[in-house]
């Protein structure tokens, strides 16, 4: 969905800048966020302050012009703007009903992917230097070696 809903703001804002609201050879990176507070909805876009500077215009404004240009979405129910200028999104119930219903027809199956199935991975952890200072790093490699180890994953150590 957060891809969705990141599509759905480029959109909003390349026609901001056919228009001439912002300015045309502006670049834009959208990046949606999970809301820290379900008071804020699903999902929270911070673009409208990131972009008020270049802009020169207040990001309240860019916010209210980007959601009225935002092409609809039946997994939308809600836009709003919250303080300065954040674009919080609520989902419809729709979509958590779809979800439910994937994982119901799919079963164990849900969430498996063959995403890199072909491709090897090398993942080499070591252990601390008993003579040496202990940083971050060999803790970090520690768990990712015994997790990979534990499980039929060939790990070299």
């Amino acid at each position: 969905m957060k891809t969705t809903i990141e599509k759905l703001m480029s959109a909003s804002i390349d026609e901001l800048k056919k228009q001439s609201f912002l300015p045309p050879d502006l670049t834009v990176d959208v990046q949606i966020e999970k809301a820290r507070d379900e008071k804020h909805g699903d999902f929270t876009c911070n673009i409208a302050l990131i972009l008020a500077k270049s802009a020169k215009k207040n990001p309240h404004d860019i916010a209210q012009k980007i959601i009225e240009h935002l092409p609809s979405h039946p997994h939308i129910e809600k836009i709003e703007i919250a303080g300065p200028g954040f674009i919080n999104f609520k989902l419809s119930q729709t979509v958590y009903e779809e979800l439910i219903q994937t994982i119901l027809n799919k079963k164990e199956k849900f969430g498996l992917s063959t995403m890199g199935k072909t491709h090897k991975v090398h993942i080499e952890y070591v252990s601390a230097n008993p003579t040496g200072p202990l940083h971050v790093g060999h803790g970090r490699g520690a768990v990712y070696g015994s997790s990979f180890k534990s499980s039929r994953i060939f790990c070299a150590s």
